[in-house]
């Protein structure tokens, strides 16, 4: 990982001897780095990344935060698509723009699902791998019943169980069946709303291979009807989304599909992290950034996230 001194990069590789080889590097374009600031103020600072790479980047666990992270830029990259999408609207077909934007949030919804099952793969590493619990009995149960890799596993009763295939685990099952603490069985559960929307969202595309956007490209902004699935179910609709009686702007459902899914990842690690002894950091006093060309149209979703727009538009966004 390059390293930015608050003036200049610096960069290391292995050598074939099992040394290292410094480098000069001008710039970084896109790539995760170790600085005490970031040097752009389009860096992202994201705690989960920053916590894992710190104190749980293990071997085993190292390949699925870079995953992660990739799923990150891709995320980022198909944001910076669709404002590209609108900002060159007049020189394409409307029609062919629709099914644009249509083919980026299908493949946003796969990003956020397979970002839920990487997560849950890296904390089931974690703790079968690298994580002793002092109680015998717990530490039993731990290496006999090895957290599932899928999230959906976790939270949800499958074939051959004594419930419904598809019923959601209680508290004090998660916690029976995989020796988990209160507190981390409560998490589990407390992300399954909008797991089990991203999931069912996501199957229709991949399994039934039917798109779920009808996209209308307006002068303001790309919208959607809300009274149509996935959108119907998006309970924060408000008056200032609303385009006309029956569109509204797609931006703010974006910008929760995409935040809420970095969130989880947050929320996880947090609840771990309080339950569990995580090994110091490796580069105390510093941060973790991820740079990519383009988190600006992230950060421009993070402020309809925060309220602070609603449309594609500029001028439209007097809130």
């Amino acid at each position: 990982m390059p390293f930015w001194d608050g003036q200049e990069w610096h960069q290391w590789f292995l050598d074939r001897t099992g040394g290292v080889i410094k480098t000069s590097i001008v710039d970084v374009v896109k790539s995760i780095y170790v600085a005490q600031n970031p040097a752009l103020g389009s860096d992202l600072l994201i705690p989960f990344v920053a916590f894992m790479w710190q104190r749980a980047n293990w071997p085993k666990v190292s390949p699925l935060i870079s995953a992660i992270c990739d799923d990150f830029h891709h995320i980022a990259i198909s944001i910076a698509k669709l404002r590209h999408f609108f900002d060159t609207k007049n020189t394409v077909s409307h029609n062919l723009l629709s099914s644009f934007v249509a083919t980026e949030l299908e493949y946003i919804l796969i990003l956020s699902r397979s970002i839920f099952d990487l997560l849950q793969e890296a904390i089931s590493t974690v703790l079968y791998e690298y994580t002793r619990f002092n109680d015998p009995n717990t530490e039993s149960l731990r290496t006999r019943h090895r957290l599932p890799g899928s999230f959906s596993k976790m939270i949800l009763y499958g074939q051959n169980s004594s419930k419904p295939e598809g019923t959601i685990r209680t508290i004090a099952e998660i916690q029976e069946k995989y020796a988990l603490t209160p507190l981390l069985a409560a998490e589990y559960l407390n992300q399954a709303p909008f797991f089990l929307s991203l999931r069912t969202a996501r199957d229709k595309v991949v399994h039934d291979g039917k798109s779920l956007f009808d996209i209308y490209v307006t002068e303001k902004g790309f919208c959607v009807s809300h009274t149509e699935q996935p959108f119907v179910d998006f309970g924060l609709w408000e008056s200032t989304h609303q385009y006309n009686e029956h569109l509204v702007s797609l931006f703010p459902w974006i910008a929760h599909l995409v935040f809420q899914t970095i969130a989880a990842c947050n929320d996880m690690m947090e609840a771990f992290a309080r339950e569990i002894r995580f090994p110091d950091e490796i580069a105390p006093g510093y941060q973790i950034f991820i740079r990519d060309p383009a988190n600006e149209a992230l950060i421009q979703l993070y402020e309809v996230h925060q309220r602070k727009r609603v449309w594609w538009a500029q001028e439209c966004n007097e809130l």
